[in-house]
């Protein structure tokens, strides 16, 4: 017999959905029978359900006939509502009846009562088999004689939460995971490799190749200027703070830092190339620097003779050319495609070769045979016509044939002339120890 008129509005009446679906129901083919018969604790529960904004559930009976509230019917899905009104409970839920059964049977026959959160209750719904959690209470109904004639149900679907809270866990799981492989990664690298974290700097990783730097100390869980204090007022915590708060990485090299690797508390000079690199927080927030050290001494020795020896040469160059301008002569260097780059200043009163290039060839230092500037002038008052800046064509084939893979040298020297000729003789190209 289905509800009509105004008789039981009261316990209907803003009921929602739920409460017009009692209406509709004919309750006189269920175990209850019709409203009107029902007990006056069984109305009363009703209606107390149907007027809640929590999901609550009601069953009733030795057959567990059920009643719910509108704010249970999401948790349905699709397939059990509306036809769970006024169902037995056994019929409605046979998937999990295994589960809440002796739950249900607990609180019918003992009023023992029971609380459950977030308990995984698989259900049927949306045409499957869904995992479902809840976190929900069975409580005893005590019917008019002070017999237990219900169940209720108070209840919340957690299913949206457990699972984010499962994702979240997943993803720290699997940043602890990928944290302690980098960690082994970093316990066998040939680097010198820590963490500091915190405004502190607290070491919170150093590997066997960096303690090795530093002497071999204990680090982790102490404060970078209190496990080396030896780092007080170099500048390299004040680095660390500007890698934490730009987010930029910071290079050094090969940079003098004073270290007490024998623990005897008198540091030395070492020299390190270095990175700090910002790590990030999940949330974004850098909060720590990762350390990589190199113990470099014999590339900063290595570096340093070379620049000891480059100042060398430049010092040996200068007092060649010194040496070089202190001679009347001409004089000068040639490339390896027998291009002049450099003369003495003699060229300007001293006859130029024929060319300023020479064709390179296979040869390598070579020699200038010419007079002196006094054999020159003498020459020049007893015969006019011979002219000292003549170059015979033997002299043009001669630079033909000079130069070499590496810069040629010119040394200029000086044939006196004979006093029986009375006239300069012509310059002539010649190798070194081959006599013209």
């Amino acid at each position: 017999m289905r509800v009509s008129g105004d008789e039981f509005d009261w316990m209907l009446a803003g009921g929602g959905e739920a409460g017009d679906l009692i209406r509709r129901v004919d309750w006189s083919a269920t175990p209850l029978g019709p409203i009107s018969g029902w007990p006056a604790v069984l109305r009363t529960t009703v209606a107390m359900l149907l007027h809640s904004r929590h999901p609550m559930f009601l069953w009733w009976g030795p057959e567990l006939i059920q009643v719910y509230n509108d704010a249970y019917i999401p948790s349905f899905g699709v397939g059990k509502h509306p036809r769970a009104m006024g169902q037995p409970g056994r019929d409605c839920w046979p998937e999990i009846w295994p589960i809440i059964g002796p739950q249900i049977d607990d609180v019918m026959r003992l009023g023992k009562p029971s609380w459950h959160e977030d308990a995984l209750v698989p259900i049927f719904r949306n045409g499957a088999i869904e995992d479902v959690y809840w976190t929900y209470g069975y409580s005893p109904v005590f019917d008019d004689d002070g017999r237990i004639g219900g169940t209720l149900v108070i209840c919340t679907e957690t299913t949206a939460r457990v699972m984010a809270s499962q994702r979240e866990s997943a993803i720290w799981t699997g940043i602890e995971r990928e944290r302690q492989r980098l960690r082994q990664f970093f316990a066998q690298a040939p680097a010198g490799i820590c963490i500091l974290r915190g405004p502190g700097l607290v070491f919170e990783f150093a590997n066997d190749q960096y303690r090795a730097l530093v002497g071999g100390r204990d680090l982790v869980g102490h404060p970078l200027l209190e496990a080396l204090p030896e780092l007080e007022g170099q500048g390299l915590d004040p680095l660390l703070h500007a890698v934490m708060e730009s987010g930029l990485p910071f290079v050094g090299r090969e940079r003098p830092v004073p270290m007490d690797r024998q623990g005897r508390g008198v540091p030395e000079q070492a020299f390190y190339t270095f990175i700090y690199s910002p790590l990030r927080h999940t949330s974004s927030d850098i909060d720590a620097v990762s350390v990589l050290a190199l113990d470099v001494p014999d590339e900063v020795a290595s570096r340093r003779q070379a620049e000891e020896l480059a100042s060398r040469l430049r010092m040996s160059e200068a007092q060649f050319h010194t040496l070089a301008e202190s001679i009347p002569q001409l004089a000068w260097t040639a490339r390896p495609d027998g291009h002049v780059d450099w003369a003495t200043s003699a060229g300007s009163t001293t006859p130029a070769p024929p060319s300023s290039r020479c064709r390179a060839g296979g040869g390598g230092r070579f020699t200038i045979r010419t007079t002196s500037m006094r054999s020159r002038r003498a020459g020049a008052r007893r015969s006019p016509a011979a002219s000292p800046s003549r170059w015979s064509s033997s002299s043009a084939a001669g630079m033909a044939s000079i130069g070499g893979s590496s810069p040629a040298r010119c040394r200029c020297a000086t044939r006196r002339a004979r006093s029986s000729g009375g006239s300069a003789q012509a310059p002539t190209w010649t190798r070194p120890g081959v006599t013209p």
